[in-house]
């Protein structure tokens, strides 16, 4: 990771305001969804992709489908459900 060196105080409501320089590098508008993860050195900040957590979700359960053929149906089930939404 690259330091932007740039310090921003957290307001009383609990808010940091992301420099319009950094926004911009990501492509970050107004209204993005950001997914905040916590690393052994503070926060990271990413865009949110539901599409990338619901592929890596399914493939997930495909991999423990063939571990475990008991719930194959289950399985199944919560991967078409999850197609679906």
């Amino acid at each position: 990771m690259k330091p932007l060196g740039i310090v921003r105080n957290v307001d009383k409501l609990g808010r940091i305001v992301l420099p319009k320089e950094s926004r911009d590098i990501f492509g970050w508008e107004p209204g993005t969804p950001i997914e905040i993860m916590a690393t052994h050195d503070g926060i990271l900040l990413k865009a949110y992709k539901p599409e990338i957590q619901r592929e890596n979700l399914i493939k997930a359960l495909e991999q423990h489908k063939l571990k475990d053929l008991s719930s194959m149906g289950l399985i199944d089930e919560a991967i078409t459900f999850i197609k679906t939404k």
